[in-house]
């Protein structure tokens, strides 16, 4: 099991009364959020996913409810695109915390894919997601105030290159 968790998707699936989960064998993608009518909403999850799959796949979809947008196949792609980018971003942030990554670096640790990944219980394109999205938070905190960096590392932490992982 992994030392660090981040947000539990499966504890905020319980919460949303509104929502059903099912199990089925999918084509085309990895989990699924549907219209069930009434006010009511289906996230539908593949069986064949391991159990980090599983996770991140649900998280992304309770992302998707929060967010509200529902989308088919005339959906413009632009508009499709521009959503899941966001969604694949707050997915990686919900179960990859920037401040867990901060204290991770502050600890002396590598951030090092395999490492979050591990520690996160999370698929290693989550870990890629969030590692980048801190990386370029780090270095944009460096760039505004070299002396302090905002959200922690203020002890020397070492930011790897981007070919490190």
């Amino acid at each position: 099991m992994a030392e660090e968790t981040g947000w539990n998707p499966w504890r905020a699936l319980r919460e949303r009364k509104h929502l059903t989960l099912e199990w089925r064998e999918l084509d085309s993608a990895d989990a699924l959020l549907v219209d069930a009518g009434g006010g009511r909403r289906r996230v539908i999850l593949d069986w064949r996913l391991g159990r980090r799959a599983r996770s991140a796949a649900l998280t992304h979809e309770l992302v998707h409810d929060e967010r509200g947008l529902l989308y088919d196949l005339s959906t413009p792609g632009p508009l499709v695109a521009k959503e899941e980018a966001a969604v694949r971003a707050e997915t990686a942030r919900r179960l990859v915390p920037p401040e867990r990554l901060d204290a991770l670096a502050e600890s002396g640790t590598p951030v090092e894919l395999w490492e979050v990944a591990d520690r996160f219980d999370v698929p290693e394109d989550i870990a890629r997601q969030a590692i980048e999205r801190w990386r370029q938070d780090r270095l944009a905190a460096l760039r505004t105030s070299p002396e302090k960096p905002a959200g922690g590392c203020q002890n020397g932490c070492q930011i790897p290159p981007p070919n490190a992982t």
